[in-house]
């Protein structure tokens, strides 16, 4: 037997935490006096190999206080680790200087030095108006916008596709110089991605896809927001961030997806039009893990834990990485572990502004984080979201 433990949290504010759903009033009153809930009692965890998760199905669970998508699909994780992350803290040496600025045909003997408050030292041009602007820092972030584009901000979505969830195999972009198949462009940009931005054991995954049309000028886009994903497994995109003073014994959830996205222009569909990361990063060490907390129990642990505080509607439960830091920075050589979890992710009460039609962090109201190796349960409950 195991007792779970929930964490509790303050949270710092956020741009990413607009639009998520407010904590209602009576589950923050049991929250409260979570510690003396006798309905929360300790629960029988058992495990299964990765083999057996692969096949884990969803029928027959789910009880009165939590309602269940109707399936999960663990089928593509090839393996799971606890994974032992450094964030870039060299990224700013000649050879990448001129490999980045070759890439986007910029002049890096126009790029000025600087300071990036938060990432650390950065090389960059801003030309002005209507020229190309290139920011490359030494944490391995990155940010290019051919002829000043604005990105995403200044348009409307006219299309939306998430292809986790939507079939684009029929789906087709009509280029000036013809139609392409949506689901070859994302292979193409993936390629791009894995090949011009590597990181060592990890792969680019485009998420989600939007074509847009920019304000003024009438201008076609197509945007793709991509996830890190290591043996089948994303990083967390989808739980937003938890951090402050002495939170989880310094130990904070982070993130290293946010703004990982490009946007083509539909004239120039060949080199991304606009490119930005926060962030790079290198997995320093691994500790592979061949047995895991099994769905079942996982389920059993969220029921069991919140029984007594109202019902909640799962609207997708994932396998994630979870990025865990003792301070939340994106300095140069900040140290993170990420470890494996279930997340149970409840709807959020409204919808994404169009703009953020393809950031995930808009798209979710709660979580329910379960650890795949300890079984202990997260979650942001007791956080009172303001827009």
């Amino acid at each position: 037997m195991r007792h779970i433990k929930v964490l509790a949290f303050a949270l710092c504010a956020s741009l990413f935490l607009a639009g998520c759903q407010e904590t209602p009033d009576r589950v923050k009153e049991n929250m409260e006096t979570y510690g003396d809930n006798p309905q929360v009692a300790a629960t029988e965890i058992t495990y299964c190999s990765i083999d057996d998760l692969r096949e884990a199905k969803i029928t027959g669970m789910g009880s009165g206080n939590l309602v269940l998508p109707e399936d999960v699909d663990f089928s593509a994780i090839e393996g799971i680790d606890v994974l032992h992350m450094k964030i870039e803290d060299g990224f700013l040496n000649d050879k990448n200087i001129e490999k980045y600025t070759s890439m986007f045909h910029m002049d890096k003997e126009k790029f000025a030095e600087g300071e990036a408050p938060g990432y650390g030292r950065r090389v960059y041009y801003d030309g002005g108006e209507g020229d190309d602007y290139m920011d490359i820092w030494e944490n391995g972030g990155m940010a290019y916008m051919a002829g000043q584009a604005a990105g995403s901000g200044t348009s409307t979505v006219e299309a939306e596709y998430r292809l986790d969830q939507d079939d684009i195999s029929g789906v087709s972009i009509d280029f000036p110089s013809g139609p392409v198949g949506l689901p070859k462009l994302c292979q193409e940009i993936e390629e791009w991605l894995d090949e011009g931005m590597p990181i060592d054991g990890v792969s680019h995954k485009i998420s989600d896809v939007a074509v847009r049309k920019q304000e003024g000028s009438g201008k076609e886009t197509l945007s793709m927001c991509a996830e890190y994903e290591y043996k089948g497994i994303r990083f967390n995109y989808h739980a937003s961030p938890i951090f402050g003073e002495d939170i989880l014994e310094g130990n904070n959830t982070d993130l290293i997806t946010t703004y990982l996205m490009t946007e083509m222009d539909f004239e120039n569909p060949i080199l991304p039009s606009f490119f930005t990361r926060n962030e790079s990063f290198s997995i320093e060490s691994s500790e592979p893990v061949t047995q895991v907390v099994d769905f079942e129990s996982a389920v059993r642990i969220v029921e069991k834990t919140m029984s007594g505080f109202g019902s909640f509607y799962i609207q997708e439960i994932l396998p994630l990485y979870m990025p865990y830091t003792v301070e939340h920075c994106k300095m140069p050589g900040k140290k993170m572990e990420a470890r494996p979890v279930y997340a149970f992710l409840t709807k959020g009460e409204e919808e994404g502004e169009p703009d953020r039609g393809i950031m995930k962090l808009g798209r979710y109201g709660h979580f329910f984080l379960v650890d795949m190796v300890t079984g202990e349960l997260t979650t942001d409950l007791e956080l009172e979201r303001k827009g």
